[in-house]
């Protein structure tokens, strides 16, 4: 058989990380430009299925049916970093249920292809929120709560978002370790911080609709500066805060579980090109960098 091809989305969190599998709401868009390919062929055409890739395939021949992994080989293209909470893990294994779905015909609907990749995060991540699966599956600017529909949010035009990635190594299942230990010692600081976050969201949620720059950045700050409060932060990460503000984004905080990755900002789309050559000069990765939307899904199929 020829072939097949599969895409999906990665994400930025701008706000929730860690409360959202307490039940406050998260709010996350498409990354900018960040995007996973996968291309299914013969084994041999490829190279041969390995690590979580081989583990994700395993799972959609368990659920799904179809070719065992030996016979297949895999190329991946991402432009996204990986382990640097931009949701490289769930967009690979929606990807790949794409390619996997033209192979076999599943699986067949989002209900399966969601329920696959959940499996394939639980591998990656022990308990993930399903935030990430539901960008990639969708390719759209979420609001999300655990256990009920995400609904789609609205942006503006003429909003920027600029990622830099720290490059320092981070550990998903480390960080939730620590934010669950801090919330078992202190449950009602934690509380607060929960319901500081939820206004957080509800905030960026009429910015982003009504493209307000300020409001926006300032929700930003207020979202980081709860971040170092519950112990995800570090002294690179704050770094990359720091700069991002001083090349003209109007706030910033990381994104995704902390303990190093990606530092996200906002700022207009017109000045992109301007805050990216400011944080190159100033020796950053800038990882990605895009116009900020509530883009179509991206099927792949």
């Amino acid at each position: 058989m020829a072939r097949t091809v599969g895409r999906a989305t990665g994400k930025a969190i701008l706000a929730g990380e860690h409360f959202v599998v307490h039940g406050v709401p998260a709010l996350a868009v498409p990354a900018p430009g960040g995007v996973v390919e996968v291309e299914l062929d013969e084994a041999g055409a490829g190279q041969a299925p390995a690590g979580h890739v081989r583990a994700c395939l395993e799972v959609l021949h368990r659920q799904c049916g179809g070719p065992a992994p030996d016979t297949l080989s895999v190329r991946v293209r991402s432009s996204l970093p990986p382990g640097a909470g931009l949701g490289s893990s769930a967009a690979l294994s929606v990807a790949l249920g794409r390619a996997w779905a033209a192979r076999t015909g599943r699986p067949g609907n989002d209900d399966e292809l969601r329920a696959v990749s959940l499996a394939c995060e639980r591998i990656a991540h022990g308990n993930p929120s399903g935030i990430d699966t539901e960008v990639a599956l969708t390719g759209r600017a979420l609001r999300f709560v655990r256990g009920a529909p995400p609904r789609s949010v609205a942006v503006a035009e003429g909003l920027g978002l600029v990622v830099v990635d720290t490059g320092a190594a981070r550990s998903t299942r480390t960080m939730v370790e620590e934010v669950e230990r801090r919330r078992a010692a202190d449950p009602a600081a934690f509380q607060r911080r929960g319901t500081q976050t939820r206004e957080l969201v509800e905030a960026m949620e009429g910015a982003l609709a009504t493209g307000d720059l300020p409001t926006l950045g300032a929700a930003f700050d207020a979202a980081q500066r709860v971040l170092v409060e519950i112990g995800v932060s570090t002294p690179e990460i704050d770094r990359a805060v720091a700069a991002l503000r001083r090349a003209g984004a109007t706030g910033a905080k990381l994104t995704g579980k902390g303990g190093g990755g990606a530092v996200i900002g906002p700022c207009r789309a017109a000045d992109l090109d301007a805050v990216i050559g400011q944080l190159q000069a100033a020796g950053w990765r800038v990882a990605l960098a895009g116009a900020l939307t509530s883009a179509e899904r991206e099927r792949g199929r």
